[in-house]
């Protein structure tokens, strides 16, 4: 017998190891239903990194103001701080926008047009205490059309204010005033209109610019020096202009945005013309340009770096200075380079914070065309753009026959705050399910005949608001009902056991009742209690439930399960609780793996409990690393390289989730599927994080964890695994622009699965064959994921897409668009296809000809210029018939 079923369990073991053998149709992963809620939902004036807790080792704090209710889908009211992984709040906000950020005697200050901060009495500006806003005396008032503080300069712990107001503190003081810790002063009598921005100047001076005619200084001059007593124009002045007809003469008044010191200069930016030398008032004439930057060059302004684009915010990120508006560009040795493709908005702060630089401003996408997607802010780490994405997961699915949905649960808050913690999915959107918003975390969710219970951390709402303390079942009108008294921790698994639920977490007591983390609900909802288990309960959390055989199993932290020794994984008979471990088995339990040891994942497959987590096991028969099974003693025996966090069934197979990278012998990352036919198979490239929760759900795996991506797709958090289905693009090609001569070349990257799809790559939409073209190019890769066009001239000018498919079906990428400057025209009468021919004189370019018929002056089929396509064009056509020389 022994030999038996030693025979038995090494071919278990066998089996776990499979590699992996053939693949279904086009198995891909597809992006799952929730979008990434990366930034915040309105325009972003300003932002700042903060040392909010004076600690140099820790990270500072993102802080970005501006017009905004919601910062990652969390409520915050026009201010609201990254932390690297969340955002955070400062209590209720402020009633209107912020537009300006400072840091004085530790302390955030903001400013801006707001008249309450966190429902105190701020006119225009505040200071975060670090629990509530305090006023500076009675604020600002005065401006026109509102009180505004748009700029804010702290030196030598002496803070500055500009913006758009008469009076400080009750006090005079013209749109600029200094707080001497006090009280407000007045600086000089003031400016004469908006002050946009402040900085420091030589000898403690401060140095303003804005919307103003400096005293004393140039007509329109923008920019003025504070001495200590009085102000002066700086620089000269930055002209106006007067628009032409149409529009009527009708002039624009130049403007300063922004001032920053880089590499020991001035720079100033905003928006002014040249023309002339240099005249105050540009006449409308033709050749009047536009200028947005200059530097300060001894006491003249200077437009020397010749950048005429819209510029507002600047920094220096890196040796380099960025500079940003409607573009985002650097200035690299002399040379400016734009960033990535920039931001489809404007673009109003920039700030380099631990070690990236942080662009805010009003736009949702960067890096071009085919670029990410995002919410007013995005991040530049040198080469690359990425979102803002907070650390949020899905850590629960169930699916709801009685509404044939599907129920997702954990950390998150989606729709800009109209999905908190949990939420409805029925093939088409995402919608909130019961009454309320959740207030804390979703860990388990289960379904009881038609009745959707949950446990998690949160304690309210139900019905009426009341608590539900961590755990709550939707009721028969759709609202979240407590059951019984709840739990006093949280509840992380939940299941259903001979037709009764049982709850099991970190929990010790029910109301009044001591329950060791695992509890039987007593009676049916709406009344009803929480019981302890008869032979009592767990000694240390318990993250996973299942029934399977007839009896109950918990797996989690603990190492003693009713007063016996049962380390990680205990099993109920419905009387007394004992250890997994056969007694005539070497090894009677499983052992530490490290920190945070022990059992986080089970499921029933093929008769075959499956535990996963973190742990180890061996006996004279059995091996195991994280993953066994159990079917009368311990079996099965596998390996992963990290913790399974997640078990579940589908199509008949067994899929396994977590934080590994290899399992079975085979690369998987995140998660991986077995069956006895196939063995190990990974699901393409995996996910870019953990996987905590699977479901089963309309013949597809739906996927859910704190990752970001799913088979290179970007899929935050929840993820589609589909088993038939038409191939999918992960990156698209992107447009290209080479000197006559240089290499082109066009890649696509498809989401992963395990078979690659075929491709074919169309130059305005006609396939290209690979080998010499007749203008000289080579092209290689037309079947392949990388088009590469060698020596590339006038004749692969155009538009490249590319048609993925498999046996499931086809997709065809976005169009990527080829410039090629610099190559002569030699061919003249190669007019088709447009806009420069394929390289050879044919039946094309003679169609191209007959359609232009007629009086055509400047087209391309008017060959001889004579303003008309006439025969004359048609014989020239004729006689360079052929390849083009």
């Amino acid at each position: 017998m022994r030999s038996v079923q030693r025979v038995l369990m090494t071919c278990w073991a066998i089996a776990w190891t499979l590699q992996p053998a053939a693949a279904q149709c086009g198995s891909s992963w597809v992006d799952g239903p929730a979008t990434a809620v990366n930034g915040v939902n309105g325009p972003i004036y300003a932002s700042l990194s903060w040392d909010h807790d004076n600690i140099p080792a820790t990270p500072n704090w993102l802080v970005v103001g501006g017009e905004f209710l919601h910062a990652g889908g969390m409520p915050a009211y026009n201010i609201a701080a990254w932390d690297g992984a969340r955002w955070h709040a400062f209590g209720t906000g402020t009633d209107w926008p912020v537009r300006a950020l400072a840091v004085y005697e530790g302390q955030l200050v903001i400013g801006g047009s707001f008249t309450l901060a966190d429902n105190v009495s701020a006119n225009a500006i505040a200071r975060w205490t670090g629990s509530t806003f305090q006023s500076f005396g009675s604020g600002m008032s005065g401006g026109v059309p509102y009180t505004d503080v748009s700029a804010l300069l702290v030196i030598n712990n002496d803070l500055y204010a500009g913006g758009d107001f008469t009076h400080a503190g009750g006090a005079p003081a013209g749109n600029v005033a200094w707080w001497s810790g006090a009280a407000w002063s007045s600086m000089g009598g003031g400016l004469p209109g908006e002050v946009n921005t402040l900085q420091p100047y030589v000898f403690g001076f401060v140095v303003a610019g804005g919307h103003f005619d400096a005293p004393g200084g140039d007509p329109n001059e923008r920019v003025a020096l504070f001495d200590g007593s009085s102000w002066q124009g700086l620089g000269g002045g930055f002209p106006n202009y007067a628009y032409p007809p149409p529009y009527g003469y009708l002039s624009f008044n130049s403007y300063v945005k922004s001032l920053f010191w880089f590499n020991g200069d001035l720079h100033a930016s905003g928006k002014w013309v040249r023309c002339g030398d240099n005249q105050w008032a540009c006449p409308p004439e033709p050749g009047t340009v536009l200028k947005t930057l200059a530097r300060l060059d001894g006491d003249v302004w200077t437009d020397s770096l010749d950048f005429d684009v819209p510029v507002g915010a600047m920094a220096n990120y890196n040796g380099d200075l960025i500079v940003a508006d409607g573009v985002i560009t650097a200035l690299t040795h002399l040379i400016w380079q734009p960033l990535g493709g920039g931001v489809n908005g404007d673009v109003h702060s920039l700030s380099v914070h631990n070690g990236d630089l942080y662009v805010c401003g009003d736009f949702t996408t960067a890096g071009g065309e085919n670029g990410i997607s995002t919410s007013n802010i995005a991040r530049w780490n040198g080469s690359a753009w990425s979102q803002i994405v907070p650390e949020v997961s899905v850590r629960a699915m169930a699916s709801l026959p009685s509404t044939a949905s599907l129920v997702a649960g954990g950390n998150f808050n989606w729709g800009w705050g109209t999905l908190n913690y949990i939420a409805l999915y029925n093939d088409e959107n995402l919608s909130d399910i019961g009454s309320g918003a959740l207030n804390g975390t979703v860990h388990a969710a289960v379904v009881n005949g038609s009745q959707l219970i949950i446990g998690g951390e949160f304690v309210f709402p139900g019905s009426g608001h009341e608590l539900v303390n961590r755990i709550a079942q939707l009721d028969f009108v759709g609202d979240w009902a407590p059951m019984g008294d709840g739990f006093n921790d949280t509840v992380y698994a939940l299941t259903s056991h001979n037709g009764s639920i049982y709850a099991a977490g970190a929990f010790t007591a029910s109301g009044g009742t001591t329950i060791d983390r695992i509890a039987r609900w007593q009676n049916d909802f709406p009344t009803g209690t929480w019981q302890p288990l008869a032979d009592g309960g767990l000694n240390g959390p318990v993250y996973a439930l299942a029934s399977h055989g007839g009896f109950l199993f918990a797996g989690g932290t603990f190492t003693n399960a009713g007063g016996s020794a049962a380390a990680y994984v205990a099993k109920w008979n419905g009387s007394n609780w004992s250890k997994l471990g056969a007694a005539q088995q070497q090894g009677d339990q499983l052992n530490a793996n490290g920190p945070g040891s022990g059992v986080y994942a089970l499921a029933s497959y093929n008769n075959v409990l499956r535990i996963g987590g973190r742990f180890l096991y061996s006996n004279e028969l059995v091996s195991a690393t994280n993953l066994i099974g159990w079917n009368g003693g311990f079996c099965c025996g596998g390996g992963a390289n990290d913790t399974i966090r997640a078990l579940a069934l589908h199509n008949g197979s067994l899929y396994v989730g977590g934080d590994f990278g290899l399992i079975g012998g085979l690369f998987a990352t995140g998660i991986a599927s077995w069956n006895s036919t196939d063995g190990w198979q990974p699901l393409g490239s995996g996910v870019t994080g953990s996987v905590h929760a699977m479901q089963s759900y309309n013949g597809r795996l739906h996927v859910g964890g704190t990752f970001t991506f799913a088979g290179g797709l970007n899929s935050p958090y929840w993820a589609i695994w589909e088993d038939n289905a038409a191939p999918a693009i992960a990156q698209q090609p992107q447009d290209e622009s080479v000197a006559c001569g240089e290499t082109a070349t066009f890649s696509v990257v498809p989401v992963s699965g395990p078979d690659p799809p075929t491709y074919q790559w169309r130059h305005n939409g006609a396939a290209p064959p690979d080998g010499p073209q007749p203008n000289g190019s080579t092209i290689s890769g037309a079947t392949t994921a990388t088009l590469t066009i060698t020596n590339s001239g006038n004749a692969n000018i155009g538009d490249y897409d590319v048609v993925l498919s498999n046996a499931c079906g086809s997709v065809t990428s976005n169009v990527a668009t080829l410039t090629v400057f610099g190559c002569i025209i030699t061919c003249p009468a190669d007019i088709a296809p447009q806009p420069a021919g394929d390289g050879v004189v044919n039946v094309n370019d003679l169609l191209a000809v007959i359609a232009a018929w007629g009086a055509c002056a400047g087209c391309q089929a008017d060959l001889n210029a004579d303003g008309v396509v006439n025969v004359d064009d048609l014989l020239a056509v004729i006689s360079a018939w052929g390849p083009c020389p």
